[in-house]
């Protein structure tokens, strides 16, 4: 009797040391699993940045070398180039996009007839729109007097916001805190503005939304078209017509907006960058202005 009370807890003591096995056999496969897991993402992330860093290396000497009235168009790294925002995969599989400042609405004196446009064009209305643009005026100019239908210190106190910068605008996103600007409004237009000076937009290099509202819209589409292969300043003449007084150059400016995605495995990796061109400065022919 004895002796089978001691088989029945020797054979208890056996399972339980099996089970313990099994359980810290299944815990180290797991947490095996989970190391090798982190340590395949922390890989792509490190060939991510290497991607990267390899495709900015690539648009920069993209820029450093070719002519930029023949730039937006050409045929590099697997993929025709642009100006004008519109992304492009080289052949390495990173996406690029390349916006040149001048086919933007600047919020730093630019035209404030074409930013009424915009404005009104993403659906506010003429009050609203000129309340906009009378209060970014407010905000940019050194003094505290109110222009009819704007807003100053006094006005933005009420709502608990910052008071005028009274100097140029920073970062496209403080456009967001002007009088008369809402959450909706400013989604729709931010990509479309720029803080970097120009007040024309070269309808050469700018996006659809703002191409709409600067030329006739009978012939926007076939404006698109055309200028995926290259317009003479003849030719966009010819397009927009001798009445239409839009200033068109082939030169697209200095300054450019660089976006850069590399997607790998589960990792996605977007970085951008405002890049000048200085083509008087021979020891810095290149030169970052910001990274966002």
């Amino acid at each position: 009797m004895i002796h089978r009370k001691s088989e029945g807890i020797a054979l208890i003591q056996a399972l339980l040391v099996t089970m313990l096995i099994a359980v810290m056999a299944l815990s180290l496969s797991y947490g095996a699993r989970e190391r090798v897991a982190v340590a395949g993402a922390f890989q792509d992330r490190l060939q991510a940045e290497l991607l990267w860093r390899t495709t900015q290396t690539q648009v920069l000497e993209g820029f450093f070398r070719h002519d930029l009235t023949r730039l937006s168009g050409m045929q590099l790294y697997g993929a025709r180039w642009n100006f004008w925002g519109q992304p492009f995969v080289l052949e390495s599989g990173a996406q690029v996009t390349i916006q040149a400042v001048t086919g933007l609405v600047s919020l730093n004196g630019g035209s404030d007839d074409l930013l009424q446009s915009v404005l009104t064009g993403a659906g506010a209305s003429n009050a609203q729109a000129e309340t906009v643009i009378k209060s970014l005026a407010d905000w940019v100019d050194s003094d505290d007097v109110q222009r009819f239908n704007g807003a100053e210190a006094s006005l933005y106190q009420q709502y608990n916001f910052k008071k005028p910068r009274n100097g140029a605008i920073q970062d496209v996103s403080e456009f967001r805190v002007i009088n008369g600007m809402n959450d909706e409004l400013f989604t729709q237009i931010k990509d479309l503005l720029t803080i970097y000076p120009t007040y024309e937009v070269n309808p050469l290099y700018a996006p659809r939304a703002v191409i709409n509202h600067i030329i006739a819209a009978d012939v926007v589409d076939e404006v698109l078209r055309r200028r995926q292969s290259g317009l003479s300043e003849s030719d966009w003449r010819q397009l927009l017509g001798q009445k239409q007084a839009v200033s068109v150059s082939l030169y697209p400016g200095n300054t450019f907006e660089v976006s850069i995605q590399v997607t790998l495995g589960d990792v996605i990796l977007r970085k951008g960058f405002v890049l000048e061109l200085q083509k008087n400065n021979p020891s810095h022919p290149m030169l970052v202005l910001s990274k966002y």
